[in-house]
């Protein structure tokens, strides 16, 4: 697949300004970074004896040549903080890959910056080449990004904005432009070090260019992760958190004179996807602890203030001992209509549950018969340690009538039910689901008088 020619949709992010992004993260490995290893292997190609490429990356570079080549053992050298999800893909795309790591606080001028820790490898090894997006290399967006975001525009654009890092896809895309519409602007946006020494990780735009790019906006993390997530919420576009910069880049500036722009019509270039940063911009717990407040933590916040699971009055649960048999156990849950219950020994304390559907299975392939007792397929508790008496098991949470609301519904964005028990986990008091905690939050709205559906009248992410 040709990483070209990837769509220019509206979003809706500033009133009275038409804005249009150019969706570079529909490439395969999601990232524009595609064009840019396609670009490299075809240099390449004059080199047929080449066989290992050491690649400094901060990770989309090495995916992206790891897709799109059979022929290259690659080694990348990324920093520790790259992301989990574009470590784990590149893989898979390449299962003898190297990866060595490098300090994330790294400066440019580090020895252990990933552009020298290559340099160094590739000199020790005496084989190899390092390939990197070199500052300079703005080409293949001057032949194929911009020429795109023209003819797709039809030519109507009065600004252009570039996520940076060697500077390569403003100056490519900027060049294009102002070619063909001298009066255009560009600008663009580059996330906040977070290194102590306060350096850049990546050269500034040499001076001979600096007169095409207007200027270059920086974005913090947690704005970057804030706005990424308001695009995917509200215009449907899975961006990534280099897209989110450069949007929070545009808001910015068209927000510092909104009369000079309104009515402009403005591209984006995104440069890549939110299915590379599962473990960051997609995870509510790791936002709230490391970067910033969601949306989502602030909904449940607000409808759960204060209550636990006892507010919930769940019914009193129903259990069945260890010696029910299967066809008893599965009479009793039609009948009740109860999908879960609690296995209970002679002193009723809970040693496990078994499901409806559970049983259903056993009987079908025939693991078990009707005569036999559940406690051959039932799910134990584990004590805690990994370990059960017999059988499978299952790692028990404990989930009190004092647990808070906000601490169940986080359980159930990974479980289906929720067993209610004394503090000692001796006991089933109740069994929960979902279903129960949200009947309870629409009904605390209504009482409070507010919506439980979100502004744009979807339902609360977290519920």
């Amino acid at each position: 697949m040709n990483p070209s020619h990837t769509a220019l949709l509206p979003i809706s992010l500033v009133d009275h300004v038409q804005i249009f992004a150019k969706c570079e993260f529909q490439a395969p490995t999601i990232s524009i970074k595609d064009r840019v290893a396609r670009k490299i292997l075809s240099t390449l190609s004059s080199r047929p004896n080449l066989k290992h490429l050491v690649v400094p990356s901060s990770g989309l570079l090495a995916l992206s040549l790891a897709y799109s080549t059979r022929q290259h053992h690659i080694t990348a050298i990324l920093p520790e903080d790259a992301p989990n999800d574009i470590v784990s893909l590149l893989r898979v795309l390449a299962p003898a890959v190297d990866i060595v790591r490098t300090p994330p606080d790294a400066s440019l001028k580090s020895p252990e910056h990933f552009n020298q820790v290559a340099k160094r490898l590739v000199a020790d090894l005496g084989v190899g080449a390092v390939v990197a997006d070199e500052t300079g290399r703005d080409d293949v967006h001057f032949e194929e990004t911009g020429a795109e975001v023209l003819a797709q525009s039809e030519g109507r654009v009065d600004a252009v904005f570039c996520f940076v890092e060697t500077g390569n896809t403003v100056v490519g895309v900027g060049k294009r432009l102002k070619e063909a519409l001298p009066n255009v602007r560009v600008f663009g946006a580059r996330l906040e070090t977070t290194q102590a020494s306060k350096e850049p990780r990546y050269a500034p735009l040499p001076v001979s260019r600096t007169d095409l790019v207007e200027e270059i906006v920086a974005v913090s993390l947690g704005t970057a992760y804030s706005v990424a997530r308001d695009v995917i919420a509200r215009d449907r576009l899975l961006v990534g958190v280099q897209s989110g910069a450069v949007l929070s880049a545009v808001k910015d500036v068209l927000g510092r004179d909104p009369e000079v722009w309104r009515g402009k019509r403005v591209v984006v270039v995104l440069p890549d996807g939110a299915r590379t940063y599962a473990d960051t911009l997609l995870n509510d717990e790791y936002l709230s602890q490391h970067v910033v407040e969601t949306p989502a933590t602030s909904s449940i916040a607000l409808l759960t203030l204060g209550a636990s699971v006892e507010d919930l009055q769940l019914p009193e649960a129903l259990t069945i001992p260890l010696r029910c048999t299967v066809s008893q156990a599965r009479a009793i849950m039609l009948e009740r209509d109860f999908s879960q219950v609690p296995v209970v020994d002679s002193g009723r304390r809970t040693k496990g549950f078994v499901t409806l559907s559970m049983l259903e299975e056993a009987l079908a392939s025939g693991r078990c018969t009707e005569s036999e007792e559940v406690r051959a397929i039932m799910i134990h508790w584990g004590d805690g340690k990994g370990r059960s008496d017999k059988g499978r098991k299952r790692e028990y949470k404990l989930l009190t009538p004092d647990t808070s609301l906000t601490e169940l519904a986080e359980f159930f964005d990974h479980h289906s039910f929720a067993f209610i028990t004394d503090q000692e986990r001796k006991f089933t008091l109740a069994v929960c689901t979902k279903l129960d905690l949200l009947r309870f939050l629409n009904k605390r709205a209504r009482f409070a008088g507010i919506q439980a559906n979100g502004s744009d009248g979807t339902p609360p992410r977290n519920l």
